[in-house]
This record gives structure tokens, C-alpha cells and sequence, in this order.
């Protein structure tokens, strides 16, 4: 069965899903929506979905991605599956954790106007690395005190839009006996709370959804390397 659903990315349908180097086993749908409370469908509504698993890591990863209603096309494979695309690339992109081990080496895609391809950072001296990333259109943002890149985020070979931050952890901060101060979080979107705890090396735990309304610990409380912050969203 896996081998058929990883023909599904690599030669049918859920091709726009497809990762380079990364083989992914997946299933695109496309249903009619049905009426609330009525037998029958309602005339032009569609629900677009799509399940997909890594197949070559351990652990395997699952990601079902649904979408309800969608405007204009609605097949799963033009809706749903870029999606998934989006969502385990970024994932496989956080940094250290069981899914990094891609094969970076052996994705080479070429930079455009609008985007840039990372380099890898690491063990450069920070002003190295910081002129070389505004060359190629880059914002670099040090966390730590060294001299020496010791991690990045994101990982190297990730395609980037020009401007997009690129965290530069020098060797200092990295180090488990660390202790990291709590960035402010307030008013920032759910997504970039997520990415900047990641960055600080810090866990995360989301309620609801929308912007952070608060956060705890609260913005400058110093804690210790990977301490859990819960953040409290609202939706405007």
C-alpha cells in the first residue's frame, strides 16, 4: 500500500506535494459537501483534502491537510496538497529534531529575484556570516555572544523570500546549561510566536488560535534552555 501511495506523489496526482529527496506516500480527495441537518450536497461547495506520510524517516510523519469550501478549483490536488508541501517542508526545516536529516547536498535549486537559497553558517565568524547573508537578500538576527555560528535557523538549503530572518545562534547560547530570556510575544501571529520560541530554542504549547493575547512566562523572564512557554491566542 505504501508503495502505491508514494506513487501517487511521485507520478499522480498528489505530485505538488512532492519533496525533493524526501519520499512521501500520500492520497488526495476531493468530496462534495453535504447539507446541514438535510439529506443531499450543497450545489458548489467541495471539501479538498490530503493525507501524506514520510516514508524514509524515523519517525514517520503524518500530516492530513483539509480544506473546507475552497474558492475557485477545489480538487485536493491543487488545493490541499501544496499545502501539505508547505507544512512538512517547514517542519523538516525547525531545526534539530527527528525528520533534519535531509540530504541537503543533493538539493541544489537556484535563486530568483524574489528568493534566496541558505547557505550554511555554520562554525563562520558572525560577521562572516552576517555580511554573506545581506548579500544574498537576507536578514540576519544573532542570538548569543560568540564570535562563532554555531546553529542556524532555518536549516541550510531552504528557499527563502529576500528580507526573510535567518537566526545566527553563536556558540554560547546553545549550550544546555544556558538560560535564555523569554522574547515578547504579545500581538505577534500565532506563526511567528511559534517560529521565534523555536528560534530561542524554547518549547511551545498554543491555545486557540488568531494573535498571541498573553504568554507564560511572561516577556523577559530568564529560564533555562527548552523550557515550555504556553501562548494564548484570540482571533480578531
Amino acid at each position: 500500500i505504501t508503495a502505491l501511495l508514494c506513487k501517487v506523489v511521485e507520478e499522480g496526482g498528489g505530485k505538488s506535494a512532492a519533496i525533493k529527496n524526501v519520499r512521501i506516500a500520500g492520497k488526495t480527495g476531493t468530496a462534495q459537501r453535504i447539507k446541514e441537518g438535510v439529506k443531499g450536497y450543497v450545489p458548489g461547495l467541495y471539501i479538498s483534502s490530503f493525507v501524506g506520510f514520510i516514508t524514509d524517516r524515523k519517525p514517520n510523519l503524518l500530516c492530513f491537510v483539509t480544506v473546507d469550501s475552497p474558492k475557485g478549483v477545489y480538487y485536493g490536488s491543487q488545493v490541499a496538497a501544496p499545502i501539505f508541501k508547505n507544512i512538512m517542508n517547514r517542519i523538516l526545516n525547525l531545526g534539530e529534531n527527528p525528520w533534519s536529516d535531509m540530504v541537503a547536498e543533493d538539493i541544489k535549486p537556484e535563486s530568483s529575484d524574489t528568493t534566496a537559497i541558505l547557505p550554511d553558517m555554520k562554525k563562520l565568524n558572525i560577521d562572516d556570516a552576517i555580511l554573506k547573508l545581506k548579500e544574498i537578500g537576507l536578514n540576519p538576527v544573532v542570538v548569543g555572544d560568540s564570535s562563532i555560528v554555531e546553529k542556524q535557523f532555518p536549516l541550510p538549503g531552504a528557499e527563502l523570500n529576500k528580507g526573510t530572518e535567518v537566526t545566527l545562534y553563536s556558540t554560547i547560547i546553545i549550550s544546555k546549561k544556558s538560560r535564555i530570556k523569554v522574547p515578547n510575544l504579545k500581538g505577534k501571529s500565532m506563526r511567528d510566536a511559534v517560529q521565534r520560541l523555536v528560534q530561542s530554542n524554547l518549547g511551545v504549547i498554543v491555545k486557540g488560535s488568531g494573535k498571541v493575547k498573553s504568554q507564560v512566562p511572561v516577556a523577559g523572564t530568564v529560564v533555562k534552555f527548552g523550557t515550555t512557554c504556553t501562548i494564548v491566542c484570540f482571533n480578531n
